[in-house]
Parts: C-alpha cells; sequence; structure tokens
C-alpha cells in the first residue's frame, strides 16, 4: 500500500493526496491526513485512514459511507465553515477579485430542501435514493440526515 498525505481538498470536497511527486483524489479524507491507498486513474477509490485530522468527527448518517448526498458529513462545522470561505475565497482570487466573505453557514440537520434523487426498478418495485459514490448503483434512503424530513417521508410515494 502507498502513504498519501492529503494536502487539501479541492471544491467538490475531495482530498488532494501526494506521494512523493504523485497526486490523487480521494473521497472521505481532510487536509493533513495520512492515508493509505492506490492510486487508479488518478483516483484512490478505498484509502484508509492511518493518521486522522482534529477536524474529523464522526458522521451521524448511517448510509454516510455508502451513499454519494454529502461529502463532508466527516468535518467539524468549524472546518467545513473555513473550507467554504477559501473556496469563495479562492473563486474571487482567481478573477482577479478581493472580498471579505462573511456570513459563513453550516446547514443544520435534516434542513436540504432540494436534491438530485435517482429511481431504480427492482423485482420487488423501485428504489429511489443517491447514487453510491462513483458508481450507478443507487442507495436505499431508509432515512436522510440532510434531507427535510417531509421529504423523506414522501420518498415511498414517489
Amino acid at each position: 500500500m502507498t502513504l498519501w498525505t492529503v494536502e487539501r481538498l479541492g471544491r467538490k470536497g475531495d482530498g488532494v493526496a501526494i506521494s512523493g511527486d504523485r497526486r490523487a483524489l480521494a473521497a472521505l479524507v481532510l487536509p493533513g491526513e495520512q492515508i493509505e491507498g492506490e492510486a487508479e486513474a488518478g483516483r484512490i477509490a478505498a484509502p484508509r485512514i492511518v493518521t486522522p485530522s482534529a477536524e474529523r468527527v464522526r458522521p451521524p448518517c448511517q448510509h454516510y459511507r455508502a451513499c454519494g448526498g454529502c461529502s463532508l458529513m466527516h468535518g467539524s462545522d468549524d472546518f467545513v465553515k473555513a473550507w467554504k470561505v477559501g473556496v469563495v475565497a479562492e473563486a474571487l482570487r482567481a478573477q482577479g477579485l478581493s472580498a471579505p466573505v462573511a456570513g459563513v453557514h453550516v446547514s443544520p440537520p435534516r434542513s436540504r430542501r432540494r436534491a438530485v434523487l435517482s429511481g431504480r426498478r427492482t423485482k420487488e418495485g423501485a428504489l429511489l435514493g443517491f447514487h453510491r459514490r462513483f458508481s450507478d448503483v443507487v442507495v436505499d434512503l431508509a432515512d436522510c440526515m440532510v434531507l427535510r424530513p417531509a421529504i423523506v417521508a414522501a420518498l415511498p410515494d414517489l
């Protein structure tokens, strides 16, 4: 197994990991973490955390590891806020602009009012949920920590 250091997160939340002169993307990691895994086509599909970040928290969602609906539930709220500020500041800098970034917000549980869901016909009927990370497999959302309860309640009818 190759040892990697997560240098930073990209704008979509994937970690940019380095090992020697090689770079690869890895999901569900945080900057500063040491991870093990093999890179294929520029991606570490199943990184194993060797040294976790102090900003790492236990994701409250039972679907988190399988579901592709969330990308940073494993980071503390303070980390996520700082990362969001950095993404906006970098986008402004890339356009030659500078402005203070204020009012950063981390969404509370069960508050997302929009989501891109996928469906699949099964022998038992139909399945509606998010795609598993990097696949076309649909993850059944028996309970979702980010969607509003009214949306989760409507899933069987959809």
